[in-house]
């Protein structure tokens, strides 16, 4: 339902996954947070979508959910968090190049895409970030020209996708790879702050 952008059916699919004590495997709820966070952008329900991105903290540490992070940092670039999207490509852009998973590969670099085009909106011309040896195109000073940055990552992807379309046969990778125009051209937002939870009262008696 997601792939077929049917975003309401796409939620009433994924509610019984998300009950407490539903059944769980190795990437579920995981795949699923990370699945419903467009089709809720898409929908204008920032705050669900906010508690949706917190299951990041479960997979920030996990090489192997990196098509999952992936769904993370192009739901934040999207919504215009630049903050909080370019601390997750700095995490995890060097792992995109570690990992031997060409899907993975191709769903990260695409999924930098929205941010890119977010900080180019914004005047953004160069960034800094700390990367290691890792990422095959390393600036030992830690500063990247934006266009340059976009351009080599964008030829990445594209490289990939061309594998991909010739196995299959078809154009769906290379066709899927540019961002949703629609969300981009809506106002930036920040993630809503999230709520402190409620101290439980003390049962404990003074005197």
């Amino acid at each position: 339902q997601v792939f077929l952008g049917n975003d309401e059916a796409a939620l009433r699919a994924a509610a019984p996954l998300l009950v407490r004590y539903a059944p769980s495997c190795n990437s579920v709820p995981n795949a699923t947070h990370a699945l419903l966070l467009l089709p809720l952008l898409r929908l204008g329900n920032i705050e669900q979508a906010a508690k949706h991105h917190r299951d990041y903290r479960n997979l920030m540490q996990d090489e192997g959910s990196l098509v999952f992070i992936a769904r993370h940092l192009e739901f934040l670039g999207l919504l215009g968090d630049l903050e909080a999207a370019l601390k997750l490509l700095e995490k995890h852009l060097p792992w995109a190049f570690r990992t031997r998973d060409l899907n993975d590969r191709y769903a990260f670099l695409r999924a930098t895409l929205p941010l890119f085009a977010r900080l180019r909106s914004s005047g953004e011309n160069t960034l800094k970030l700390r990367l290691d040896r890792d990422f095959p195109h390393l600036q030992e000073n830690g500063e990247y020209d934006l266009s340059t940055l976009e351009n080599q990552i964008r030829a990445d992807v594209l490289e990939i996708a061309a594998k991909f379309d010739t196995r299959n046969g078809n154009s769906s990778f290379s066709s899927g790879i540019e961002p949703d125009m629609e969300l981009l051209e809506r106002p930036a937002q920040l993630l809503p702050e999230e709520k402190p939870k409620a101290q439980k009262p003390s049962n404990s008696r003074k005197g």
